[in-house]
């Protein structure tokens, strides 16, 4: 049988959706997804803004940690230049001396003279417990623990 352009007016139509309904999916999705996007980069932000505060606080903490340990390196340095100064060998042996001959009056009397040097590193030892419980208290601080 031949073709006409009667044979293509005859050719029956699709039947389709109505559109109105498509168009409004569409819609919601689109404003479903918008509203989705934006969650996304108030999220994006938070994350961004947390993660600055927790380098920020990071940061100050090691900064906090520094100071503490620079202190001691300072005490622990102070420490053994008072040592040389003081001759703290010689005072040491001569505690030793008197502890062992108490009744010998030229190490008692060595003693004496060495009472000023000795009131140093009672000193030095109080300066010491004083820095450890700065350090202590600085320590604790950062924990969050002061006390």
């Amino acid at each position: 049988m031949p073709v006409t352009f009667d044979n293509l007016t005859h050719i029956p139509q699709p039947t389709l959706p109505d559109i109105a309904p498509l168009m409004a999916a569409l819609s919601t999705l689109d404003g479903q997804v918008m509203s989705l996007q934006e969650q996304l980069n108030v999220t994006q932000d938070a994350v961004r803004n947390h993660e600055a505060e927790v380098a920020q606080t990071t940061n100050q903490l090691r900064t906090g940690v520094r100071r503490v340990s620079d202190r001691m390196d300072n005490t622990i340095a102070d420490v053994a230049r008072s040592r040389e100064s003081l001759s703290w060998t010689e005072l040491i042996q001569l505690m030793e001396d008197v502890q062992n001959n108490p009744r010998d009056i030229e190490y008692v009397t060595k003693l004496a003279r060495k009472a000023r040097e000795l009131n140093k590193v009672f000193q030095l030892h109080q300066n010491v417990l004083n820095t450890l419980a700065e350090c202590n208290s600085l320590l604790r601080g950062l924990l969050g623990e002061d006390k």
